[in-house]
């Protein structure tokens, strides 16, 4: 008798610890994205000139692991098109003239991943995350400009950035799920590049020299979670 009751206790136990283990699993996920990417601010806003960086696609990818079910460390990198983000310099300095060329944005991130509403019991994670982190900015511009009289070289300008988000995972399965997102980030160093440089150098193009500044970056974007 007393066996009996040993083994339907047992054998209740077995539900719940199997969901607890599902849930506090390490684990590995791929998430492929694509968004797009929005600078809020301008490199340089001058009386003289000024250098506004245009918004573009981005595709990118995402590994995320997790440590239980409610944080995870994720680490990933997304690359936009030249053919869709682009450079504008304008202003006085210019006599007018708008200028234009096809840049290209990379960027490296690493971050934490925070569930506050946790996991299903099958492991996939419910709606609701925010994540926060830090990265790096690589901006590339491409040589020429466009109705320009001069030719300005290719150039290169890099940030530091710190970066928030929050974002809604919709469970397709027990793993797979689709992710709509959205971030800011926060660059930690003004513009600088070697157009800039090359801008202030004596004799100098400009009536003044040209200050680079800092400024916020939006993005938006969808993501496929393959792995728990």
């Amino acid at each position: 008798m007393k066996r009996r009751w040993l083994l339907a206790a047992a054998a209740l136990a077995v539900v719940p610890a199997s969901r607890l283990a599902a849930q506090s699993q390490t684990s590995l996920s791929v998430i492929p994205m694509v968004g797009y990417t929005l600078p809020s601010y301008k490199w340089v806003e001058d009386p003289v000139i000024a250098f506004k960086p245009g918004g573009g696609i981005f595709v990118g990818l995402t590994a995320e692991y997790s440590l239980n079910k409610s944080l995870s460390l994720t680490g990933q990198a997304l690359r936009t098109f030249g053919l869709t983000q682009t450079l504008e310099v304008s202003g006085s300095g210019l006599g007018g003239v708008t200028l234009e060329s096809d840049m290209t944005t990379t960027q490296l991130v690493g971050g934490i991943v925070l569930r506050p509403l946790g996991r299903l019991p099958s492991g996939a994670p419910k709606t609701l995350y925010i994540e926060a982190g830090a990265g790096l900015n690589l901006s590339t511009v491409s040589e020429g400009f466009t109705a320009s009289a001069d030719s300005f070289p290719s150039f290169s300008a890099s940030s530091p950035f710190v970066m928030g988000g929050i974002g809604l995972s919709f469970p397709a399965g027990p793993r797979f799920s689709v992710q709509v997102f959205g971030r800011a980030q926060y660059l930690l160093s003004k513009y600088s590049s070697d157009f800039l440089d090359y801008l202030n150098a004596p004799p100098p193009l400009t009536a003044t020299p040209l200050e680079g500044k800092a400024g916020l970056v939006l993005q938006f974007g969808l993501g496929l979670r393959v792995g728990r």
